[in-house]
C-alpha cells in the first residue's frame, strides 16, 4: 500500500520558505504542489522548491503528475548518507553567497563532507560511464545512440542517480530502467520526461 503524505500548497516561494522555517525538524516527508504556467495560477517552480529545501537541510526527489496544470514533488529531510550532485553543490554555494542558507542546511553540508557523501558522485561529475551501464547500452543500439546524443548535463543527472543507489539491487534496477527508457528516447531521472509517463 502506497504511503500517504501530507500535501503542502504554498502560494509563493516565500511562503514555502516560511513553512520550512516552521517545520524543518519534521521527520515526515511532504508533497509540494506546483502549478504550471498554463494553469494561470503559478505559485513557485521546481527550482524554487529545490533551493529552499537545500537551505533547510531538506531534499526533493519524486515528481508526480496531478493533472494537466499541476504536479507535485516529494520533499524530505536529507539523510546523513544522502549524496550531493554537482548541481546541488553549485546551488548551495550560490545560496550561501546570497545569505539564504540557514544553519540547518549548513549542518547537513558539514556532515556530508565529513562522511564522504559530499564527494561520492565525483565520477558522475566527470561523466565517467560505468562499465555495467556501457555494456547494456551497447546491446541496444537505439538506446546507446540516444544516450550519446544527450547533453552533458542530462548524462550527469542519470549517472548521479545510478551512482547514488544504496544497494546493488537498486543500482542494477536503475541501469536497466535507463537503458529501457533510452530505447524510447526518454531520459531517466528527468522530471519533464518522467511526467510524460507517470500517471
Amino acid at each position: 500500500m502506497r504511503k500517504i503524505f501530507q500535501e503542502v500548497i504554498p502560494k509563493s516561494r516565500a511562503q514555502f520558505r516560511a513553512w520550512l522555517k516552521k517545520n524543518h525538524e519534521q521527520k515526515e516527508s511532504v508533497w509540494v504542489v506546483i502549478f504550471k504556467i498554463s494553469s494561470g495560477k503559478l505559485n513557485l517552480s521546481a527550482v524554487d522548491v529545490t533551493e529552499e529545501a537545500l537551505c533547510f537541510g531538506w531534499i526533493d526527489s519524486i515528481p508526480r503528475k496531478l493533472d494537466e496544470y499541476s504536479y507535485k514533488l516529494l520533499v524530505s529531510q536529507r539523510k546523513p548518507a544522502s549524496v550531493w550532485s554537482a548541481l546541488n553543490k553549485k546551488r548551495v554555494k550560490e545560496l550561501i553567497a546570497k545569505g539564504l542558507m540557514t544553519k540547518y542546511g549548513l549542518e547537513k553540508i558539514n556532515i556530508a563532507k565529513k562522511n564522504g557523501a559530499w564527494s561520492k558522485l565525483n565520477a558522475s561529475d566527470r561523466l565517467e560511464l560505468p562499465n555495467d551501464l556501457e555494456m547494456l547500452l551497447k546491446r541496444n543500439q537505439k538506446a546507446y545512440k540516444f544516450y550519446q546524443s544527450m547533453s552533458p548535463s542530462s548524462k550527469r543527472v542519470v549517472l548521479e542517480w545510478i551512482n547514488a543507489a544504496k544497494t546493488e539491487e537498486t543500482r542494477n534496477k536503475r541501469i536497466k530502467e535507463t537503458v529501457q527508457l533510452a530505447a524510447k528516447s526518454i531520459r531517466a531521472n528527468h522530471y519533464r520526461d518522467l511526467l510524460k509517463i507517470k500517471k
